[in-house]
């Protein structure tokens, strides 16, 4: 992903690579990851992909091809490509005025450019600070998976880019550039949707103080998040019938717009620091009380309940008390037939009991199938590994 290449060691070790390869080969070839649609907001760097392509065009490099998956919403970034390939020595400026007037006309071209000229310089300069690229820039393609670019991105960004975006609709002309106006417009309302619902991991919550902000924070903004998110699925499904906004990847991320870090950080603190009451559970405990159908009264509500320990189950036998070594109804699942898993009594985190699984050489574990009802729902596992545990991991599945 030579998207990394903005960062100068980046570079420097990519073109140290290049050398050591021309030394060895008349011609060489390139393979990109110039992912689009993976990522929920419009990734665009045609100034670097410019520099990029000279450079492959004065170093031998004869074929180039490209993962892009990419839409509408990609803006440029495909024919600025394919026009670059032909003639790296273009002038990228050039090319990138002539798309924007032949896509919405002269008059909104202006207004396009300021939009995608914003966004390049997100990528290119604000996420070289991100944890997110620190961590992935030695990778082989920056991971799309790993959402956290996504704190990068801010209110203001759509603030931004928002009423230009619909100042393009208004400019444009004929109808064929109205109806591509429309249809970029349509793909940032998914990006806004997206960045804007998608929550950041809060770190553990120490003192009261900020238990109180949390608690208020998500007053503030919860159920514009939820907003948010319920508008994501919709979208999708209309871009799927549409040749140039249809997603060309089966990837698909979903969330609610809740954050899970506020609720159990806020239920560890309640649980660790006011075990006999205090000012954080008594406010819990008054918002719970308040007759508020919001997606903030659920949340409230569901928290009370978790610290009143009046939630009930959906699962049964939780902390496998029951059985030896089976632990009905739980089903032991091991696919690779490789892995130990019985209920013990020798380790547990409440009651006496525990469910010890070893020996998996890829996956094992339990489930129950049980009837569930629409609203909120909390799922809590408590695990043990044993001193010297150098890999592996826990993850509850729902579906």
């Amino acid at each position: 992903d030579r998207m990394a290449w903005m960062d100068e060691d980046i570079r420097a070790a990519g073109h140290a690579q290049m050398e050591a390869w021309r030394e060895k080969a008349e011609q060489i070839g390139w393979y990109d990851y110039m992912y689009g649609v993976h990522y929920i907001v419009p990734r665009v760097y045609p100034h670097l992909m410019a520099e990029n392509l000279k450079y492959a065009h004065q170093n031998n490099v004869y074929g180039h091809y490209n993962e892009m998956y990419h839409n509408a919403g990609d803006g440029p970034k495909a024919w600025i490509n394919a026009k670059l390939m032909w003639d790296p020595e273009q002038d990228v400026d050039a090319l990138l005025q002539e798309w924007y007037e032949r896509t919405v006309g002269p008059e909104a071209a202006e207004d396009l450019e300021a939009v995608y000229d914003y966004w390049e310089n997100i990528w290119t300069e604000r996420m070289q600070a991100s944890e997110w690229f620190i961590r992935n820039k030695n990778n082989t393609y920056l991971r799309f998976n790993e959402l956290d670019y996504v704190y990068m991105i801010t209110k203001e960004d759509f603030q931004f880019s928002m009423p230009l975006m619909e100042s393009v609709v208004e400019k444009a002309e004929t109808d064929l550039q109205k109806s591509r106006a429309i249809k970029l417009l349509s793909m940032f309302k998914y990006y806004e949707a997206s960045a804007l619902s998608y929550t950041k991991d809060i770190d553990p919550i120490l003192d009261e103080a900020t238990a109180l902000t949390v608690l208020s924070d998500i007053e503030a903004n919860l159920s514009e998040r939820v907003e948010y998110a319920s508008k994501r699925g919709p979208l999708w499904d209309e871009f799927s019938n549409d040749p140039i906004l249809r997603f060309r990847s089966s990837r698909w991320y979903e969330w609610s717009g809740y954050n899970r870090t506020e609720f159990w950080h806020l239920a560890d603190y309640i649980r660790h620091y006011e075990p006999n009451g205090g000012t954080v559970t008594d406010t819990v405990y008054q918002l719970a009380n308040q007759d508020d159908s919001s997606h903030f009264g659920y949340f409230v509500n569901m928290l009370h309940g978790l610290n009143e320990g009046s939630l009930s189950s959906y699962t049964t036998n939780s902390s496998f008390e029951e059985g030896s070594p089976e632990a009905s109804p739980w089903t032991y699942w091991n696919p690779n037939g490789t892995a130990t898993i019985e209920r013990v009594t020798d380790i547990s985190h409440s009651g006496e009991a525990s469910l010890l699984v070893e020996n998996s050489t890829h996956r094992a574990g339990a489930y129950q199938i049980f009837d569930v009802q629409p609203g909120l729902t909390a799922a809590e596992v408590y695990y043990y590994s044993p001193p010297g545990t150098d890999h592996g991991g826990v993850r509850i599945v729902a579906s």
